[in-house]
């Protein structure tokens, strides 16, 4: 069984939004040291009650901080983001990490940051299938059009592509470093 904890970076009264940043740091590397398999990151804005607006963000610097502690996104509202865009942070943190990250998504809720990020309340009901297919193929392709309604764009060459770290690894062979 893996056990792992979801870590918040919610500010209380009386607290700035960076004491609730490092605390969230704080919560992972104790997880780390407490024998933990993961942490899972939450994306939110414009609210307190998560002064985190980029989990990939969040992701970045814990993996950095860590070294063995597997840290995912709980989620990334992809309404929020453009898929290509995301997946590629993905796939960065992937290969960076030595395939420590987890990316989640979600299509969050019909609150105000959809309307300030320009997906709007359709990108929320009827834009997740379109942008999680174009996620999931920029993570399995080697190269990846956009033919939906939503995202229309040539084909173009996937870099960095995340199955690269497995490749990296059987290259290396027994004894290789």
């Amino acid at each position: 069984m893996r056990i792992g904890t979801f870590v918040l970076a919610a500010q209380f009264p009386g607290q700035g939004p960076g004491e609730a940043l490092h605390r969230a740091v704080r919560s992972t590397e104790a997880a780390e040291e407490s024998g933990l398999d993961s942490v899972w990151l939450a994306e939110h804005h414009f609210v307190p009650y998560g002064v985190c607006p980029s989990a990939t963000t969040l992701a970045a610097l814990l993996l950095g901080r860590t070294r063995r502690i597997r840290v995912g996104t709980a989620v990334s509202v992809l309404p929020n983001h453009h898929p290509v865009a995301l997946a590629e942070q993905a796939a960065l943190l992937h290969l960076t990490s030595g395939g420590r990250f987890s990316l989640g998504v979600g299509r969050g809720g019909p609150w105000v940051d959809l309307e300030v990020f320009g997906g709007g309340l359709d990108a929320y009901e009827n834009g997740f299938p379109e942008a999680l297919d174009l996620v999931l193929a920029w993570l399995r392709e080697p190269r990846v059009a956009g033919r939906g309604e939503r995202f229309g764009f040539r084909e173009v060459a996937v870099v960095p592509r995340a199955d690269e770290l497995l490749v990296d690894q059987a290259d290396a062979g027994p004894g290789a470093g």
